[in-house]
């Protein structure tokens, strides 16, 4: 999924499956148009199917304020499946991002910059959540200053039931160096 805000923001999720582990020392390299500012996150998920439909529905909003919506994603084809949102700011990573509580996102690391004046930064605020019901669903929150913003829902099919998939997605973690099974990364650059 990508987004771009009038040449202010530019939020992308980007995902690959059933690939090769990294060794210590490996590395992901992503190219991209010059940009002002940037940040990157890689992140690891276990339990992701590994056939037919991966990735399910995907949603993206971009806009400026202190209000971040996603908007909703068409209703998930089956009940358990993996969520991944992420808010890209046009800011330091000193603000405040706050996901909607009510949703019960679990926030992932995040990455960004700081320096300069406050438009010259970029942000991630990357989030995952299980669910086990067909609905629709959005990524939603409140960064604490008015900024240019892109939000991105995408959802991923899992392989067994989502009581089982949520332990093993507990283990996502934030390396560049991670072992493979259903990786997505996750990227924000600031448009020149």
């Amino acid at each position: 999924a990508d987004v771009v805000k009038a040449g202010k923001v530019r939020a992308v999720v980007l995902a690959t499956h059933n690939v090769t582990a990294l060794a210590s020392g490996d590395t992901i390299t992503v190219t991209h148009p010059s940009a002002s500012a940037k940040a990157l996150g890689a992140y690891e998920f276990a339990g992701l199917a590994q056939s037919g439909t991966l990735l399910d529905r995907t949603s993206t909003n971009a806009n400026s304020g202190t209000a971040v919506d996603s908007l909703a994603t068409a209703p998930i084809t089956q009940a358990n499946e993996l969520l991944i949102g992420l808010a890209g700011i046009n800011g330091p990573i000193d603000d405040t991002f706050t996901p909607n509580l009510a949703q019960n996102w679990t926030a992932l690391p995040r990455s960004g910059s700081a320096g300069g004046g406050a438009s010259s930064n970029a942000t991630i605020n990357p989030l995952y959540r299980v669910v086990n019901t067909i609905l629709s669903y959005r990524t939603q929150g409140t960064n604490s200053a008015n900024r240019d913003w892109g939000a991105i829902i995408a959802t991923y099919q899992i392989a067994f039931r989502a009581s089982s998939c949520a332990r093993a997605v507990v283990r996502a973690r934030s390396r560049t160096a991670v072992r493979a099974r259903g990786r997505v990364a996750l990227a924000i650059d600031t448009l020149p």
